[in-house]
């Protein structure tokens, strides 16, 4: 089962590279993608509800889809917290992502830690933004400061600290290393700092992440992968392109 855990699409076509949910969905079954996490194209809004309810309804039609909700706290606390409980008790949605580098917020700031608290409380996972572009609001020792607090929360780390270069990926690294409970998403970084992870983690702590559309396609990211993983035995591809995915969100 291929799996990729990092994937968005949207009602709004506000930027070239904007998908659908059909476009998104064609892109996938073109990459040969079985199931993949979906979540909004933030795209400059400045609210996150039409997307997460559009992400909702695509996702009972479109089995493939994994869904997670986003929240923006610049919103305010009450209708963020609106939405998270909407996200995960109305839509059924696996977790939350949170994104401090658009939002211009430290993840472990007050307010996000009360929105934590409520994803962790729903037994749900969080996702966070972790990219050098913003590496104060998504400092990795933030996240491994929220895996402490909440040893039994599953946390997603998308990008693992790339997204421009130089990228903070052996900090990322460092903060899996001391928390369990987190696991990395190979998105939107070069693929050597994926097989560092890998060697330094252990390939049972990677998770495929294609970053679409942003960052091309399924297929374009499948075959990036695959490629690396020729450094590697088959159990060890397995794992990374879905089976770790398979087991982390209990599908």
């Amino acid at each position: 089962m291929i799996i990729d855990c990092d994937t968005h699409f949207s009602p709004y076509r506000k930027l070239p590279v904007s998908v659908n949910a059909g476009e998104w969905n064609d892109l996938m079954a073109e990459g040969g993608v079985d199931r993949a996490i979906c979540w909004m194209m933030q795209q400059h809004l400045d609210e996150p509800q039409e997307s997460n309810r559009y992400i909702y309804e695509s996702s009972k039609k479109y089995p493939r889809m994994i869904p997670f909700g986003w929240v923006m706290l610049p919103q305010g606390l009450q209708k963020t917290f609106d939405e998270v409980k909407r996200c995960l008790e109305e839509y059924g949605f696996y977790g939350i992502k949170i994104n401090g580098s658009q939002n211009k917020h430290n993840i472990d700031s007050e307010e996000s830690l009360m929105i934590i608290d409520l994803i962790a409380k729903a037994g749900k996972i969080v996702a966070f933004h972790c990219g050098a572009e913003a590496p104060v609001y998504t400092d990795p020792a933030r996240a491994a400061r929220i895996a402490k607090l909440y040893p039994e929360l599953r946390i997603i780390m998308v990008h693992m600290g790339g997204v421009i270069e130089p990228d903070m990926s052996e900090k990322v690294i460092a903060a899996a290393k001391e928390s369990p409970n987190m696991m990395l998403v190979g998105s939107a970084i070069p693929m050597p700092r994926v097989v560092n992870g890998i060697r330094k983690l252990g390939a049972d702590r990677i998770l495929f992440g294609s970053d679409t559309p942003y960052h091309g396609s399924p297929k374009r990211g499948l075959d990036e992968y695959r490629e690396m993983l020729k450094e590697f035995n088959a159990e060890t591809a397995g794992l990374v392109l879905g089976e770790n995915a398979k087991k982390f969100l209990v599908i």
